[in-house]
């Protein structure tokens, strides 16, 4: 007989993965404030209780990723993200401190793997916001998360929990690939921002070979475009730029398309087709308006200005360009004024 205890925790498990299903759709759609108020609404749900499900955890990382997406385009909401990292990361090391069957260990070893890339990729968009240097922390979280990935063993089942069951090593295979490849991703674009960029194509490469074997649509689309900053071909630019469109296109991303279609216009610009630069900046500006994503919007208007300025009409080149400052002094991102205020002076 199933005891009410028992039933609860099936209960919670089920509104647990529902609650993170439906958070995962609404991020991309690009509604962060929608899948955060039921994100957090989940989770003081459970405060009383102490879950160590797998469904558990990963609604707790789907709420760190929303945060992350939401500080990334609006450069707020740190100390939330940083407390919910650091505690995702507390609960996932007690969790693999604390003595267990050997079944758990690939549970425990895949949250903590988790866990430190997490704590890397928050503080990897802190360095961007604010122009920091200093990678040793970023740096030190991704290594960590790879060297746990390393560790988990795919002929060993999983039993996740009551809703998903046990899983097979086909699953536990692409599991380990996706998070080791976005633990390499990151870490690439840790060795970009310091200039290390032969560092960054080695990750980079890496990373996309791994999520190309599992078919990690989401990773790969990114590993795509970072990748667009590493060679120098300007067709080979285009096609990884294309790569990553097409790929969150396919996935329904629409929150990253306005950051795909910006792409592509850029590399449309360097090779003076400005027509196709045009249209790629207007559907990035239509989706970006559409969705309010506001770093995103202050790229766009630098986009708009560089096609203007092409095209002689110095007038509405200027308006891009205040409109770009606007965003940049309202988000407070310093490389968004220089920016900016160097291509007004340049006008």
């Amino acid at each position: 007989m199933v005891t009410p205890a028992e039933r609860l925790n099936v209960q919670y498990s089920s509104y647990f993965s529902a609650t993170t299903a439906l958070a995962q759709s609404l991020n991309y759609l690009g509604k962060m404030n929608q899948a955060l108020t039921i994100l957090r609404a989940a989770v003081q749900l459970a405060r009383d209780f102490d879950f160590s499900s797998m469904n558990y955890f990963e609604l707790l990382e789907t709420y760190a990723e929303v945060l992350m997406a939401r500080y990334f385009q609006s450069n707020a909401g740190w100390q939330e993200l940083a407390d919910l990292v650091h505690k995702i990361h507390q609960r996932a090391e007690r969790q693999y401190n604390e003595q267990g069957m050997p079944f758990e260990m690939n549970t425990k070893t895949m949250q903590i793997a988790r866990a430190y890339s997490l704590l890397g990729q928050a503080y990897y968009y802190q360095t961007l916001n604010t122009a920091a240097l200093d990678h040793t922390a970023v740096q030190g979280y991704l290594k960590q998360a790879a060297g746990f990935w390393e560790k988990v063993e795919p002929e060993q089942p999983i039993f996740a929990d009551v809703m998903s069951g046990e899983l097979d090593s086909t699953q536990i295979l692409q599991i380990k690939a996706t998070g080791t490849s976005k633990a390499l991703m990151f870490l690439a674009l840790s060795h970009q921002r310091l200039g290390e960029d032969e560092q960054g194509k080695e990750y980079n490469q890496r990373a996309l070979d791994l999520a190309l074997q599992v078919d990690a649509k989401e990773v790969a689309s990114y590993i795509y475009r970072h990748l667009t900053w590493l060679v120098e071909d300007p067709e080979q630019k285009l096609e990884y730029a294309l790569n990553s469109l097409r790929l969150r296109e396919e996935i329904g991303f629409k929150r990253l398309l306005p950051h795909s279609h910006l792409l592509v216009s850029d590399l449309f610009l360097e090779q003076g087709t400005l027509e196709i630069a045009q249209e790629h900046c207007q559907a990035a500006l239509q989706l970006a308006k559409e969705m309010d994503l506001p770093s995103a919007l202050m790229m766009i208007f630098r986009t708009q200005g560089d096609i203007y300025q092409r095209q002689g009409l110095k007038k509405e080149a200027r308006t891009s360009f205040d409109n770009m400052l606007d965003f940049a002094e309202k988000l407070d991102l310093a490389y968004g004024v220089v920016q900016a205020e160097k291509r007004l002076k340049e006008l």
